[in-house]
């Protein structure tokens, strides 16, 4: 099994040792500076050569973790050198932009559910391979290509997670352009895909359909709902899988009402 870095702020110490340990009590191979560097070793050299032989790292989110240098340095180090991130979020906080497209494992709520699910992703048990999709190596390649002008390295990653998720080409194309933030990227990008692929445009919903449903969310989120609303309209189809996406954010008890108030706008 591949070896991964355990990125988190020291303020979050006590849940990423307590992490660390149950991962590599299930078997999973994870590196953390605590466990791993020997007391005659220098932090900052020790930290250089995990991350340099490292499958990913594994990052644990919150708002001291955004606010860490370190943390961000070692994001930056795994995806200029195309490396696996995962990201979990321990608290909700602003995701740094480079991985804010990724999809986070959720550990507001359930822990051991949670970490059921990241051990399925660092096992890889839940990253069918793209050949079992369908997909030719070469056309998983061209779609990482063409998103690669868009986003930047973080294609690979993108690329690979989309590819797990869709049936067909079109699909996969579609999924991809969700991913980039304006609607004349999402055009020119639909224009690399395969011929007779079918694609339309990702949806870009109206800032007044936008603004509308940040205010109902913000009744039950807060000052978050702006940045839930504008993650969730980047991967919705329509207004129906807007609505579904943004109460999916919330506790399960208080989804009825709030889909109740999405649908009477």
């Amino acid at each position: 099994m591949a070896r991964y870095f355990l990125s988190y702020a020291r303020a979050d110490a006590q849940f990423a040792l307590r992490l660390a340990d149950d991962l590599r009590a299930a078997g999973v191979d994870l590196w953390i500076d605590q466990r791993d560097i020997v007391p005659s070793q220098r932090w900052d050299r020790a930290v250089e050569a995990a991350l340099r032989d490292c499958a990913g790292v594994v990052v644990v989110l919150s708002p001291r973790a955004a606010a860490s240098e370190n943390v961000l340095d070692e994001l930056g180090f795994a995806i200029d050198r195309k490396k696996d991130v995962v990201p979990l979020l321990l608290e909700e906080c602003e995701v740094p932009m480079r991985i804010s497209r990724l999809q986070r494992v959720d550990f507001t709520r359930d822990y051991a559910a949670a970490l059921e699910r990241c051990k399925s992703i660092l096992s890889g048990e839940s990253r069918p391979a793209p050949a079992l999709r369908g997909f030719d190596p070469e056309t998983l390649a061209r779609a990482e290509r063409d998103l690669t002008e868009f986003v930047g390295p973080i294609a690979a990653k993108l690329v690979e997670v989309a590819a797990a998720q869709s049936r067909n080409a079109t699909e996969l194309y579609h999924k991809l352009a969700a991913h980039i933030d304006n609607e004349a990227g999402r055009n020119a990008f639909l224009r690399h895909a395969p011929a007779h692929s079918g694609l339309r445009p990702a949806v870009v919903f109206s800032r007044a359909t936008l603004e509308a449903v940040i205010v109902e969310l913000a009744t039950f989120l807060g000052p978050i709902a702006r940045r839930v609303v504008e993650q969730v309209s980047r991967q919705a189809a329509d207004v129906d899988e807007l609505y579904e996406g943004v109460a999916q954010r919330v506790p399960e008890t208080q989804r009825a009402a709030l889909l109740a108030r999405l649908r009477s706008l």
